[in-house]
């Protein structure tokens, strides 16, 4: 594989990044075989030997998207032209997952930390689903409790008060805990991110 082979696989895997991102990412690449040579070197040798020391363009290309997709999930202005969709993070945790496995820490580890990772999601989103069901749970009794109270002021208006305060408070507690549970989901969200910033930043070739 040559300079020119290269730099047209690495446009190729990242064909669904932003063309600005792809742009920069070539222009990176084809800047870095021209400063790479050294002196004296045949120009065939010198592309050979940079294109192993960069990787296959398919891992270069893994990489480069995770880097994006950390940058999407945390929010950064420069990545987006638009306010991310659900689908959109999902992409770019993908992406992040994929720049991880590409990283040099080897397959074995790698699938280890993959499984480890996966388990503890499956983990707190299980726990976070359950909560999610037993705030809407609270929400149906705070409910319940006022409908009861409105019902109970033409016979007792102390049961009736107790029941309008004890629904409200109920449907406090329910809104309480879905905000929490959304600021929780938003953190977890950013942590692939974060792992991709570590991985990638112990090994390989980062473009501007």
């Amino acid at each position: 594989m040559n300079k020119e082979e290269f730099i047209t696989s690495l446009r190729k895997e990242l064909r669904k990044l932003p063309p600005e991102e792809i742009v920069s990412a070539t222009e990176y690449y084809e800047e870095y075989f021209l400063e790479g040579a050294q002196d004296g070197e045949d120009a065939a040798a010198a592309e050979t030997r940079l294109i192993q020391e960069i990787g296959s363009p398919k891992a270069v290309a893994a990489q480069i998207k995770a880097e994006y997709a950390s940058r999407v999930l945390s929010g950064d202005e420069t990545a987006l032209k638009y306010k991310p969709t659900v689908g959109n993070k999902i992409s770019a945790a993908w992406w992040v997952v994929l720049g991880v496995l590409a990283a040099p820490v080897g397959i074995p580890v790698a699938i280890a930390l993959g499984a480890v990772i996966f388990a503890l999601w499956v983990a707190v989103f299980a726990v976070i689903i359950s909560l999610y069901a037993g705030s809407v749970g609270i929400l149906a009794g705070g409910l319940a409790a006022l409908v009861f109270g409105i019902i109970s002021i033409v016979t007792s208006f102390s049961t009736a008060l107790m029941c309008l305060g004890g629904g409200l408070a109920l449907i406090a507690l329910a809104a309480l805990i879905g905000v929490g549970l959304t600021v929780l989901v938003k953190k977890i969200i950013h942590v692939p991110s974060r792992l991709a910033q570590k991985s990638m930043g112990k090994g390989g070739t980062d473009h501007e």
